[in-house]
């Protein structure tokens, strides 16, 4: 009786796992922010590399990147549409600490002064950049109720 019941529940067992694939794969806005801590992560081991490079202008671009990448995955916002005060507006709504929300825009500021304006910028405070990059991505990820 059992090795003829086997190959059924192999086959309900496939049938349930391929549904539930399909139905994953059709939420896209869901793929976004689950894929949104891999992607911003691997941009920041991009950073790391050019941090220890040296190079500033594509360490800051790489975290840049990084977080409004996350930002607009994790918050579903239109890369057209991404702005800080769009961003400010979605994360108090998602009950974001104020104090998170200022060190974001802390960090956007400084990449965005760094990329457009020239800068003097020390290896260790590249470094203070990068830290603070991973921390923050890490609170945002645990404050942000999906």
């Amino acid at each position: 009786m059992g090795i003829y019941s086997t190959p059924v529940f192999l086959f309900l067992a496939l049938v349930a796992f391929r549904r539930r694939n399909e139905t994953l794969a059709a939420d896209v806005v869901g793929t976004k922010r689950r894929r949104a801590l891999k992607l911003a992560k691997k941009r920041l081991s991009m950073a790391d590399k050019h941090l220890k490079a040296n190079d500033k202008k594509a360490f800051y671009d790489e975290v840049s990147r990084a977080t409004w990448g996350y930002l607009g995955d994790k918050l579903n916002i239109d890369m057209a549409t991404l702005s800080k005060d769009n961003v400010e507006e979605k994360l108090q709504t998602r009950s974001v600490k104020p104090e998170t929300i200022a060190r974001l825009k802390g960090l956007i500021n400084t990449c965005e002064y760094a990329l457009y304006a020239p800068v003097s910028d020390e290896h260790s405070e590249m470094q203070k950049n990068y830290d603070l990059a991973m921390n923050l991505i890490a609170d945002l990820e645990d404050e942000i109720k999906a």
